[in-house]
């Protein structure tokens, strides 16, 4: 089982999962988008090779580039980030409109 490289909680919900690896292809993952940008609030000088999302639905891994994410205050994520990752558009605009959130690319979610 996998455990947040930031707050040291055990991986259980995939839906809600996010990881990256550095340049030296070490992998780093998180329980929670909001987890993950915490961690690199704290570590500005990381230089990350790739950014990873699971898709909320199909919970398969979604590149940074091609990920459209929802934040909402009702999203229930394990740490409270509130935010989910969906690879399709239609997906996202959906979760949009239900969760009663913002949909984000990856450069707004990484400036929030």
């Amino acid at each position: 089982e996998d455990v947040c490289a930031h707050c040291k909680m055990a991986i259980s919900e995939k839906e809600f999962a996010a990881e990256f690896v550095n340049q030296e292809g070490d992998a780093f993952k998180f329980d929670d988008i909001g987890c993950m940008l915490d961690y690199l609030k704290t570590k500005p000088n990381i230089k990350a090779a790739a950014y990873f999302f699971m898709d909320y639905e199909t919970k398969q891994w979604v590149k940074s580039t091609d990920a459209k994410f929802v934040k909402s205050n009702e999203i229930t994520a394990p740490m409270g980030g509130g935010m989910i990752a969906f690879h399709d558009q239609t997906k996202a605009e959906a979760a949009a409109a239900k969760y009663k959130g913002k949909k984000l690319n990856f450069e707004e979610l990484t400036r929030q």
